[in-house]
């Protein structure tokens, strides 16, 4: 007996005898969400097969990058945002990073409270996420930068940039009134 579709498809739980030296590599290409683990039931030539439930590869997300069907990827966790596009307030600029991992996007953007949004949103997590070393380049001088507190705002400088812009304003307006 093999491993049919409907048994891949269906999250149920079953016991096939395998050949050790040859399945393993086809498993993994077939279904790479899939979890091997061994029983103390079965003889030493079966394992339990179980496909785990919110567990998706890179492969599948990128399949979801449409208006009405738009999953991203954000810290090794799955997030189908299709409910979140039209209420997004930048518009269908989401779907830039519709399919893939969408972390420097978000975060480059976004506050981190921006992320908070997406907890109603999560679906599973990814199974074979792999970071890019410019990516992990990115993300250390991110946080780097994020140490030295260069990404926040300080009111005082806004308040002497206002006044400043205001004094410029007064003095033009006044050298055109007097000469």
């Amino acid at each position: 007996r093999g491993i049919d579709e409907r048994f891949l498809s269906g999250g149920s739980r079953e016991t096939f005898p395998i050949d050790f030296h040859s399945c393993f590599p086809v498993l993994a290409r077939m279904a790479p969400n899939i979890a091997l683990g061994s029983s103390a039931e079965l003889s030493h030539r079966s394992l339990v097969f179980e496909v785990i439930p919110g567990q998706y590869t890179v492969e599948e997300v990128a399949q979801h990058n449409t208006l009405h069907d738009c999953w991203i990827i954000i810290k090794d966790k799955v997030y189908d945002i299709t409910k979140f596009v039209p209420l997004h307030p930048g518009g269908r600029v989401l779907l830039t990073a519709a399919g893939t991992d969408a972390m420097e996007v978000i975060f480059a953007f976004h506050s981190p409270n921006a992320y908070l949004l997406l907890k109603d949103y999560k679906i599973g997590v990814a199974s074979n996420c792999r970071t890019s070393p410019l990516i992990l380049e990115y993300r250390a001088v991110r946080q780097s930068l994020q140490k030295m507190r260069l990404f926040e705002s300080s009111k005082s400088y806004y308040m002497f940039k206002l006044l400043s812009e205001l004094c410029v304003l007064f003095a033009a307006s006044y050298g055109l009134l007097h000469y």
